[in-house]
């Protein structure tokens, strides 16, 4: 049985917080984990530090020698992406 490749990217996509705190780095580019905490008050500290790995993971964000959280390209190509299936276009 051949399995979709995007399966594990699918599964981080269906993960509680994982779209609303995509969403953020998408309007905001460089986050810092309190910025998150702030934005996001009922998550978890764990639930955030879980995500941002994640999203690491995927290359999707990198940490900045500052701390901070930063939207790399491939999350603002897939966030397009995203976009145009939401609208249908």
């Amino acid at each position: 049985m051949n399995h979709c490749s995007l399966s594990p990217f699918l599964g981080l996509m269906g993960k509680k917080w994982s779209t609303h705190i995509m969403a953020t780095f998408c309007k905001r580019d460089v986050l810092s984990f309190g910025d998150i905490r702030r934005e996001f008050p009922n998550v978890t500290a764990t639930t955030i530090t879980v995500r941002l790995k994640d999203f690491q993971n995927f290359d999707l964000i990198k940490k900045n020698t500052d701390g901070k959280y930063q939207a790399t390209e491939k999350l603002y190509h897939i966030s397009k992406i995203l976009e145009q299936l939401e609208t249908g276009n």
